[in-house]
This record gives structure tokens, sequence and C-alpha cells, in this order.
């Protein structure tokens, strides 16, 4: 026998077992799949209305959630100031409700100062929309929902002034008489008048109230006399014609105002017409007193829940405006793009 065949055939054999040992260990890689095709321009614009309809049902369904709970929020203002202006200070009660009403226009009188600083960060955001990439539209339509509330609190605040009890011209002593036995008057003692005593604690502490109100009133004025000058002179500053015509719109709305305002401080100094139902005891004008603390706690809770409801709102916006934004861009984009070549 050759042994050199034989050699030669175990060599064959022995690389043909290992070849197939190495192909085992290392399997022949998988096919890559293709790229997907680039979509074209009907399925990009498909693409970009469904997300831009997806976010304006989303904004509107915040708004109308915003909107349902501010007039939940404003109608339990409206009762809680209804409800305190129809009453009044009886001799039980002393100055109870008086104090009620004192309170509830200072806690007015905070909110109208939230709104306005609302308001001057809105009026900002329109004098320069380049820089807080905002829509105009949506910015003057949250200035006049803003003003709408301001002008709400100051009209609540004059229901609650006209209810306080105003000054009436009652004898500071009073006599008292007695009667003998044969039917004749005679002097009795002299005693203080409470009737006097009571109107003359209403009525001071009610011309305070109305004095604090004139001032706020007069100081808004002053303020908004000087917000205009300054914005007179941006307006002799500027070339911009779209924020000239924007900073005269914001001077003529503040010279409205202003008015509204003089009138109101007109009202506060003339006598307040003092109705309302009198409160039978000290202690009914405490249980009032725990009722209207426990009711504007409440509305301070839902007011809480809005404004983030608002700032969520807000946000969705934004959102909302830069889709816009960008699908604009893209459109643009598509009908600048040459057409394909047909082969």
């Amino acid at each position: 026998m050759n042994s050199r065949r034989y050699v030669t055939f175990g060599c064959v054999l022995a690389a043909v077992i290992l070849a197939g040992h190495s192909l085992a260990e290392h399997p022949a890689k998988p096919a890559v799949p293709p790229a997907p095709a680039a979509p074209t321009e009907a399925e990009m614009r498909a693409r970009i209305e469904q997300t831009l309809k997806a976010q304006e049902a989303r904004v509107e369904a915040l708004a109308n959630e915003f909107f349902s709970a501010d007039e939940d929020l404003e109608r339990q203002v409206d009762g809680i100031v209804n409800h305190l202006a129809s009453m009044k200070d009886s001799y039980d009660s002393k100055t109870k409700i008086t104090v009620d009403k004192q309170k509830l226009i200072e806690g007015l009188a905070t909110s109208i100062k939230q709104y306005k600083n609302e308001r001057r960060q809105v009026q900002d955001e329109l004098r320069r929309p380049e820089r807080y990439r905002a829509d105009t539209e949506d910015l003057k339509r949250h200035e006049e929902f803003v003003d709408e509330k301001i002008t709400k609190r100051v009209d609540q605040i004059m229901k609650l002034v006209d209810s306080l009890e105003q000054h009436q011209d009652f004898a500071r002593y009073r006599r008292t008489h007695r009667y003998d036995g044969r039917g004749y008057v005679r002097p009795g003692t002299i005693h203080k008048n409470e009737a006097y005593k009571h109107n003359k604690q209403q009525s001071q502490r009610g011309d305070k109230v109305r004095g604090d109100v004139f001032d706020g009133l007069q100081k808004e004025i002053k303020a908004l006399e000087t917000r205009n000058r300054l914005l007179q002179s941006q307006v002799g500053s500027t070339r911009d014609p779209e924020q000239k015509d924007e900073l005269n719109r914001q001077i003529t709305g503040n010279n409205k105002r202003i008015a509204a305002l003089q009138a109101d401080a007109l009202k506060a100094t003339m006598p307040p017409s003092g109705g309302g139902q009198k409160v039978g005891s000290y202690k009914s004008a405490q249980n009032i007193e725990k009722l209207l603390g426990d009711a504007v706690n409440a509305v301070v809770a839902d007011r809480r829940e809005l404004d983030k409801l608002k700032a969520q709102l807000g946000r969705e916006i934004d959102r909302l405006n830069r889709l816009q934004k960008q699908a604009a861009v893209v459109e643009q984009r598509l009908g600048a793009a040459p057409a394909p070549v047909t082969p």
C-alpha cells in the first residue's frame, strides 16, 4: 500500500472535519434588510396634520376644563359677596358683619394685585412677541380675560362698600319717663342712647373701609397715569410701526380703566345705601363668620387648582404654536423641493 496516499487522504479528511467545526462555531451572518423607504410628501403631510389635530384637541379640552372651573369659581365668589352684602350688624352683633366685609374687601383687593401682575407680564410679551415667541392674538385674548377679572373684582368691592352702614342722626342721650298715679308724665333718668352708640361704631368703621378703598383706587389711577407716561415715551423712541401701534393700544386701554376707576372713586365718597337684613345675635354673626371663612378657604383652594390648570394650558398652547411653526417650515420646504424626475 502507498503510505503517502493514505497520509494525503487523512489530511484531506481532517481538513474537511475541522472546516465543519469552524462553520458550526461561526455561522454565516444574516443578510442586512434594506433601509426603509423615505416617506412621501403625502405621508409627511398626513403625519403633520395628525399631530396638529391631536394637539389642537388637547388644547381645546384643557381650555373647556379651565373656563368651566373658572365660571364655578366666579359663582362661588359672587355668592359670598352677595350674601354678605345683604346683611348688616344689629346691636347684638356689634361690628362683626362689618369686619367680615372689610376682610372680604381686602381679599378681593389682593386678587386684583395678582391679576395686575399677570396683565403686566402679558403686556410686556405683547410689546416684544419675538422675544417670547408667543402668538399675538392669544396674548390679546389673555389680556382681555385678565381685564374682565379686574373689573369684576372692583365691582364686587364697590357692592360691599355700598352695603356698609351710614351715619344717622340719633340723639346721643335719651330720657326715660314715668307716669304717676294721676296720669301725669314725670321726667325720668337720662341714659346713653344705644342706637347712637351702635351707629357711631358702624359708621366709623364703614368710613375707614370706604377711605381705604378710595385710597386704593386713587393709587391705581396714579399708577396707570405713570404707566401711560412711560408708554408715551416709548412711542416716541421706537421706529417699529407694529410696536408703536401696540403701545398706543395699551395707552388707550389704560385711559379707559382710569375713567372707570375715577367713577368708582366717586362712588366711594358718596353715602352708602346701608341696606340689608340685620343679624339677630352675636352667635349668629359668629356662625356667619365661620361659614364665610370656610367658603373663602374653598375658593382659595379652587384658585390654586385653577392656576395649575392655567399653567398647563399655557404650556400646551406654546407647544401647539411651536408645532404650527414647524409645520409651516416643513410645508415650505416641500413646496420648494423639485419634483421627482420620471424615467
